[in-house]
C-alpha cells in the first residue's frame, strides 16, 4: 500500500511538471510571436518614414532588427534558459539591466499604442538628428554584441 501511494505522487509530480512546462513553453512561444509582430510593425515604420525621415527610419530598422533577435532568442531557448540569462545580466549590470526594462518599456508602449509623437520621431529620439539613450544603446550592444 505503502509503495503505491509513492508511485501514485511521483505521478502526479510529473503530471504536474509536465503541465506546467507545456504553459510556460506556450507563454514563451506567444512572446516570441509578438515580438516578431513589434518588430514586423517598426519595419512598416522605418518604411514608411525613410522618404519623410532618414534617421528615424533607421533608427526603426535598427529596432527592428534588434527585436526579431530578440524574438528568435526567445523561440529557440528554453524558459529556463531564458531566466538564467536574465539574471545573469540582471547581477552583472543592474543600472543597465533596469536602464533597458524602462528604455524598452517606454518603446514598446509607444509601438503598440501607434504613438511616434505625431512629428515624425521615432521613440528613442529626442530629435531626428540626436542619437538613442545611451542606457538603451548599451544594453542592445551587451545584449547582442554588436554596436549599433
Amino acid at each position: 500500500m505503502g509503495e503505491n501511494t509513492d508511485t501514485d505522487k511521483g505521478d502526479l509530480v510529473d503530471q504536474v511538471k509536465s503541465a506546467v512546462d507545456q504553459a510556460v513553453n506556450q507563454q514563451k512561444d506567444r512572446m516570441a510571436e509578438r515580438l516578431s509582430a513589434v518588430a514586423e510593425a517598426m519595419k512598416d515604420t522605418g518604411r514608411t518614414l525613410v522618404q519623410h525621415n532618414a534617421t528615424a527610419a533607421r533608427y526603426a530598422q535598427t529596432w527592428a532588427a534588434r527585436v526579431e533577435g530578440v524574438a528568435e532568442t526567445v523561440k529557440v531557448r528554453s524558459a529556463g534558459q531564458l531566466v538564467s540569462v536574465t539574471e545573469d545580466f540582471a547581477r552583472r549590470q543592474p543600472g543597465l539591466f533596469v536602464g533597458a526594462a524602462v528604455a524598452a518599456g517606454f518603446m514598446l508602449a509607444r509601438v503598440l499604442r501607434g504613438d511616434g509623437g505625431g512629428d515624425g520621431q521615432v521613440a528613442g529620439t529626442a530629435d531626428a538628428g540626436e542619437p538613442m539613450p545611451a542606457v538603451a544603446e548599451d544594453a542592445l550592444r551587451h545584449l547582442t554584441g554588436q554596436a549599433l
